[in-house]
């Protein structure tokens, strides 16, 4: 129980072309349940969807402008409430979906340079399903196994963007949607969606490269669609580099001040028969105790992956839902 009163930031972040939507009402059923508690005023938001090509760096620094401005307004307001005299920081806690997960901890790393004056309150990180130390390599073959099924639709396409759209329709089952204008979401309301994370139109992307030697063969067809595949690509080319996934971790361990866990979907034995399924490469032995199972009955990695924050199909979603709310009270704890 927290002894003073605090203010809360819980903020979103989606993953690779996911949007402000990936979470549903993930974000609001988290902050009633902190609202809750005596002495906390908590509030999510949900980053605004974000262009997921380019370099990774790119998408950290604009997050990190987006959360300064954030901070400092509500800051502002907290000081016109309480009063100069009894201003205390509003906390932050970072909660991010596949790739927002490694947007986070950069980010995290960013303001650790900057140094606490120049930074927000971060006291946690919370992640789900982000392959801070890659893909799982069956789960890739599930994926060349699907971008192979389609190649004969890619061939034939008169540009990879077109390929791109049959792939992600292919994957997901869903049906093309005219992109909307980005936009930030306090999470009042929630709508659901089923395509969201590390491969929702990225799919067409990882598939691509997956039957890359196709591509090749078909250079007067692409055109400047190649110039949309290798974009994405270069965002997602962070999860091959092992070296730098390896740092990354190592560096946000060495922070007293955050407190980290990621929490990854498992497809257990009696689903499939033999062994268990995982979306995320497994962290080395002395990191495995920041990471969490989170049990999915469904039929691929892939689909545990996107259907992690739906209630209608995922049916351990009220368990995440609890197992997160116990996390970030032990957050809230240490740093009371």
């Amino acid at each position: 129980m927290l002894r003073n009163p605090h203010q809360l930031l819980l903020i979103f972040i989606h993953g690779f072309k996911g949007d402000d939507q990936t979470f549903q009402d993930f974000p609001v059923r988290l902050a009633t349940t902190m609202g809750n508690q005596p002495n906390l005023t908590a509030k999510s938001i949900v980053y605004k969807k974000y262009e997921t090509r380019g370099h990774l760096a790119q998408a950290v620094d604009a997050f990190c402008l987006w959360l300064d401005t954030e901070v400092k307004a509500h800051e502002e307001e907290k000081i016109q409430i309480d009063g100069e005299n009894v201003f205390a920081p509003v906390w932050v806690c970072l909660f991010g979906h596949s790739m927002g997960g490694i947007i986070a901890a950069d980010a995290v790393l960013k303001y650790r340079r900057l140094g606490a004056e120049n930074s927000p309150k971060i006291i946690g990180l919370l992640a789900y399903d982000t392959p801070y130390y890659g893909l799982e390599y069956d789960m890739m073959n599930t994926v060349y196994t699907r971008a192979t099924e389609y190649k004969n639709q890619i061939e034939n396409t008169v540009s990879m963007v077109t390929a791109g759209a049959v792939l992600a329709q292919s994957f997901w089952g869903g049906k093309n949607k005219e992109e909307t204008k980005s936009s930030t979401s306090e999470t009042k309301t929630a709508k659901p969606s089923n395509g969201f994370g590390v491969l929702k139109w990225g799919a067409a992307a990882l598939a691509v490269g997956a039957v890359g030697t196709m591509t090749y063969r078909h250079k007067e067809k692409v055109g400047a669609g190649m110039d949309w595949v290798s974009s994405h690509l270069e965002f997602v080319s962070a999860l091959i580099r092992k070296d730098e996934l390896k740092k990354r971790l190592d560096e946000l361990m060495q922070d007293p001040d955050i407190i980290f866990h990621c929490y990854y979907t498992l497809i257990p034995p009696r689903v499939f028969g033999g062994t268990s399924k995982t979306f995320i490469a497994l962290p080395p032995n002395h990191m495995r105790k920041y990471f969490s199972p989170y049990e999915c009955d469904v039929d691929s990695e892939i689909d545990a992956h996107t259907t992690m924050f739906d209630p209608k199909t995922n049916h351990n979603y009220y368990t995440l839902a609890e197992m997160t709310s116990r996390q970030l009270l032990k957050i809230l704890e240490k740093f009371e």
